[in-house]
């Protein structure tokens, strides 16, 4: 891992470890452009201001990773921007980490975690993470992530929103506090042709799904292949009865391609 902090690039063995407070974006760049990245730091600026943290501004920041990405000689990755508070004043501190891609599973299991949110999460703030808890039990449990219920609500994975699909309608999880509303999120709900609609998702009724997506700008869409409960039992599993879930993963193929982020 590479990381750039208080002015210097610098490599780094082993895991960064993420700060108690300030706010964070991670995106994915290839042959040194990012996706998406206004959005990124857009939402960035708008969860630091949140946190009363003064942020640098966007044109500093993409000038420091650019350097970072070429200095490296990275090709294709994974930035994470973080932003802290360096002082009383609120002066913004921003962190750069750069790491090569890991593999995607080809099989997405997922264990389900009952989880009540302890603040409120529709800002990428580090203090957020209240539910990484989850994300190291269904790791341990030899899946993918950890698909979170609030009662017998649906809410979102600890790196990725969820779509649902049945009868060819595609829900996601509604934006009321509870989850993170992600960028690959936003822009599969604004893809006309796909119309994706908030709904409340009860939990009893993923057995009735015909397939059960993850979405996050890192990995793009992430087909589920089942979900297990914390005894092993089985909840539900793709019997690959969806047409619409390819529809989704070509929807997100041609976002990638028309992105206007910057090159840096």
């Amino acid at each position: 891992m590479i990381v750039y902090r208080r002015g210097r690039w610098s490599p780094v063995a082993g895991s960064f470890q993420l700060p108690a407070s300030g706010a964070l974006t991670t995106l994915t760049f290839r042959t040194g452009r990012p996706l998406f990245f206004g959005e990124h730091i857009e939402r960035l600026q708008a969860d630091a201001r949140a946190a009363r943290i003064r942020v640098p501004e966007a044109s500093r920041t993409a000038r420091t990773l650019r350097r970072g990405i070429a200095r490296f000689g990275l090709a294709r990755g994974v930035a994470r921007l973080i932003v802290t508070r360096a002082d009383g004043a609120g002066t913004g501190e921003l962190t750069i980490t750069l790491e090569l891609p890991r593999p995607t599973p080809r099989r997405i299991r997922l264990l389900l975690v009952s989880h009540t949110p302890t603040c409120r999460r529709d800002r990428k703030l580090a203090a957020w993470n209240d539910a990484r808890w989850a994300l190291i039990r269904a790791q341990a449990a030899g899946c993918f992530d950890a698909l979170l219920v609030d009662g017998t609500d649906v809410l979102e994975c600890c790196r990725a929103n969820v779509l649902v699909i049945r009868n060819d309608r595609i829900v996601t999880p509604p934006a009321d506090g509870r989850i993170l509303p992600g960028i690959a999120r936003r822009f599969l709900m604004d893809a006309a042709a796909l119309g994706v609609r908030e709904h409340r998702v009860g939990s009893g009724g993923l057995r009735g799904a015909d397939a059960l997506l993850l979405i996050n700008s890192v990995r793009g869409v992430l087909p589920v292949a089942d979900v297990i409960d914390e005894r092993g039992r089985t909840l539900w599993c793709d019997a690959g009865r969806s047409t619409c879930a390819d529809a989704v993963r070509q929807a997100w193929r041609r976002i990638v391609r028309q992105s206007s982020g910057p090159h840096l």
